[in-house]
């Protein structure tokens, strides 16, 4: 019997002890907030550590490490910001809040792709989020041209892996080629074109189209002008007959969907854009350059 009271008492006293400990963390965490919104971002820092090292349990923390993740970044403390919000995005994935943390600390990092792709996630779980999109398409202005082609490039690798589209065939040239050759054809796409040019706007149009991307005749056309710039001609062709058969059939089923509906559909005006400028990139591949083997006759 003693030994059966003193375990009652023992679990006694630790019940009390966790229930001592979860308040002493909402006040600390109360305390902390109000640093924060006062813009004391120090001591904000240092009341949401010290509600950590006190709170009985870790789950539910989240909120706590945002919070601090915001003091740090506002405090200038970027790196520090930075593991916040990863710990956040890690505890709960599917919190938009976590990546908008995780991408703020990333942009003043300067690291604007890795921003855009924090960014990315959170208009996947929110797409109709507006700040989202907003803060997406400040960082896709600060992107250099360079950064850009890299996007490019890396998106149609990941399309590759994905089955979304071929491989190249024919022939090829090294990640550093591919996003230089990007790059030249973006730096010649945005001469005389209102700031920031055509291919920050596009970038933006594939972030935000709300689940549809980059989709495969536009992956290859784009990568048919890549094959250009890097004289990979009878590849640039392939991609360019590629991206014309994906839109033909794609036109093909729009044609179908607007049968049914008897309502217009913007799918085929877009489509018949699409479609000539795949024909003109496929024109110029086929010209080739002067006196090049693979120029056609």
């Amino acid at each position: 019997l003693g030994a059966a009271l003193g375990c009652v008492a023992a679990m006694a006293d630790a019940a009390g002890s966790f229930r001592v400990r979860q308040m002493k963390a909402e006040y600390l965490k109360r305390k902390a907030d109000e640093a924060l919104k006062a813009g004391n971002y120090g001591e904000a820092m240092r009341k949401y550590a010290d509600c950590l090292q006190v709170r009985p349990e870790v789950a539910g923390s989240e909120a706590i490490f945002s919070n601090r993740s915001m003091a740090c970044c506002r405090a200038g403390r970027y790196e520090e910001a930075l593991r916040d919000a990863q710990q956040v995005v890690k505890m709960k994935p599917n919190w938009v809040k976590g990546h908008w943390r995780a991408a703020s600390a990333f942009k003043y990092l300067k690291k604007c792709p890795e921003a855009i792709a924090a960014l990315e996630k959170a208009h996947s779980l929110e797409p109709g989020n507006s700040e989202v999109r907003g803060e997406m398409w400040k960082c896709v202005q600060m992107l250099t041209r360079e950064q850009i082609g890299a996007w490019c490039v890396d998106r149609w690798s990941a399309m590759e892996e994905e089955g979304a589209i071929h491989p190249a065939a024919l022939e090829t040239v090294s990640r550093e080629e591919m996003v230089e050759a990007i790059f030249r054809h973006i730096y010649a796409s945005h001469q005389n074109e209102p700031k920031p040019g055509p291919y920050y706007r596009k970038m933006m149009q594939w972030l935000a189209s709300d689940g549809r991307g980059m989709d495969a005749s536009e992956a290859y056309t784009e990568r048919s002008c890549m094959y250009l710039k890097a004289k990979c001609f009878l590849q640039a062709q392939h991609d360019a007959k590629l991206a014309i058969a994906t839109i033909q059939k794609d036109h093909i089923a729009a044609s179908q969907k607007k049968s049914r509906s008897g309502d217009g559909n913007p799918e085929l005006v877009d489509g018949a854009e699409r479609l000539a400028r795949a024909y003109f990139q496929l024109g110029k591949s086929c010209m080739a350059a002067q006196n090049h083997a693979d120029r056609d006759p």
